[in-house]
């Protein structure tokens, strides 16, 4: 659950899986003349779009955090849900392998970088894979991956694709489609200051593949006011890519029971928010 201040009185609420569709929507649109459209398309869609699915097992009926306010998910979440963090992680893949072993397998490598700063390239992550929780998903998700991998490989449909600089590119694309996604759903109105203003501290540490993943290049985003955000250089197929989610507020304080909490979540009053994206 992201949750942001929007003033001094509202949180700004938005569930994972509505994030999780933004990322989808934007992997749909990635490619032109400059990126190239992704391959296999339906599977590097579908991962960006399922990676945080499985959230809504606790975003049904969140708990609070120790301040007793909503937990936002950059809170330390393996510390307010231990193992349910990685069992949501764990079934987010278990639920594609049917489906699309690829898409399974980039969604792998998407959360198991979660929890080690994505092999310790990005800093703005905190590496917890020593946490006997994650260092056991960890060691289990290797197993998984490597039964992907074979699966994969004897596979006729994605051949061509499997290759280690492939199955690269094609996390990177999921790894930026989530984080556009979050910088859309973690902020209201999109030039925000309450996540910080240096959106562009994550963008810079995470390589995007150009044509045929020959080179990379970093984006960098810049809000122009309040609905419309220029990112250089533009990697979408159309000029003007709106974005719509729906979020909630809820009220910007302590909560004194779980029960009070719930019955302000359910009964919040949602908002549909409607951003624009274009080229710098």
């Amino acid at each position: 659950m992201m949750v942001t201040y929007a003033d001094g009185d509202r949180l700004f609420v938005t569930l994972q899986p509505d994030h999780s569709r933004v990322a989808g929507f934007l992997a749909a649109h990635w490619g032109n003349e400059c990126f190239s459209r992704p391959h296999p398309w339906n599977s590097v869609v579908l991962a960006a779009q399922e990676h945080d699915r499985n959230w809504w097992r606790w975003e049904c009926r969140p708990t609070l955090s120790d301040q007793n306010g909503p937990l936002d998910y950059q809170n330390d979440t393996l510390h307010h849900l231990g193992a349910l963090r990685t069992r949501i992680y764990a079934a987010a893949v278990e639920d594609l392998i049917p489906i699309d072993p690829y898409a399974a397998l980039l969604v792998l490598e998407h959360l198991t970088g979660l929890l080690t700063a994505g092999n310790g390239a990005f800093s703005f992550r905190t590496d917890v894979s020593d946490h006997p929780i994650a260092s056991a998903y960890l060691a289990e998700q290797a197993v998984v991956k490597q039964g992907l991998l074979e699966r994969l490989r004897q596979s006729p449909e994605p051949q061509g694709y499997c290759g280690p600089k492939e199955i690269e590119a094609n996390c990177q694309v999921v790894e930026v489609c989530d984080a556009l996604a979050q910088f859309l759903c973690n902020r209201y109105p999109l030039d925000s200051h309450h996540r910080g203003k240096d959106p562009n501290r994550v963008f810079r540490e995470m390589p995007v593949p150009l044509q045929a993943a020959q080179s990379e290049t970093r984006l960098e985003v810049r809000a122009l006011d309040e609905r419309h955000l220029a990112i250089a250089p533009y990697p979408f197929d159309r000029d003007h890519l709106e974005v719509n989610y729906v979020a909630r507020w809820l009220s910007a304080r302590p909560f004194a029971s779980e029960q009070e909490f719930l019955e302000a979540f359910y009964g919040a009053e949602t908002l549909a928010v409607q951003y624009s994206l274009e080229a710098a």
